[in-house]
């Protein structure tokens, strides 16, 4: 049920309806939901691929994103897992331990990213508790074409961008504020979406120059 809580607002001038995604007639049946909750798990087993490898960004940022939807990039609880003696608290933070679902959703420092971008695109969110319901959720919105690519590409690099900066503060001791993060994660998309014409120019529509 969370996940339909978390669709985006329009972003015409229409009139709000509520519509229920599970039902051709739009209106809200218990078997849809049930049939929903029982196949959710493996919706998002098969879902995680096609999210990865679908839009035009580099590869080595859709191998990164199979990684954080299996949960293995190498943040400090799974380089425990192998065997480091870490002490285990959030580079980006430095309040919380550091694992996935910290480091890439609920991170006080990702959390002052998530607003901008929102923003830009005109949307209002209520995050999940896991990086795979978020993906679940996100796929979820359903615009125009363009619209809806640019849309799923912006969390790959919200995250990319956070990663690279987790890295830099761990590996070279320096670090960036949040505002600098998420226009590296803008300035990203529009460079993914310069590939065609029509989706640059919607990245340019919702993004700014």
């Amino acid at each position: 049920m969370m996940l339909f809580i978390h669709a985006s607002l329009p972003v015409h001038s229409e009139s709000d309806s509520i519509i229920w995604n599970l039902e051709k007639s739009s209106i809200f049946s218990v078997r849809s939901l049930y049939n929903f909750l029982i196949n959710s798990r493996s919706a998002s087993i098969k879902y995680t691929p096609h999210f990865c490898w679908k839009y035009p960004v580099p590869p080595k940022l859709s191998a990164f994103t199979w990684l954080v939807c299996k949960k293995k990039i190498l943040t400090i609880d799974n380089l425990r897992k192998r065997g480091m003696v870490l002490t285990n608290i959030c580079l980006c933070c430095m309040r919380d331990e550091e694992y996935v679902n910290h480091l890439l959703l609920h991170c006080p420092f990702i959390s002052e990213i998530w607003p901008d971008l929102l923003l830009r695109f005109n949307m209002s969110w209520v995050f999940p508790n896991s990086v795979d319901l978020l993906i679940l959720a996100w796929n979820g919105v359903d615009c125009n074409k363009y619209f809806t690519h640019l849309w799923r590409m912006a969390i790959l690099a919200i995250w990319w961008s956070v990663w690279e900066e987790r890295n830099r503060r761990c590996f070279t001791d320096s670090s960036n504020f949040a505002q600098v993060v998420a226009s590296r994660a803008k300035r990203s998309l529009i460079e993914w979406a310069s590939i065609d014409d029509k989706l640059r120019d919607c990245g340019l529509q919702f993004l700014g120059t």
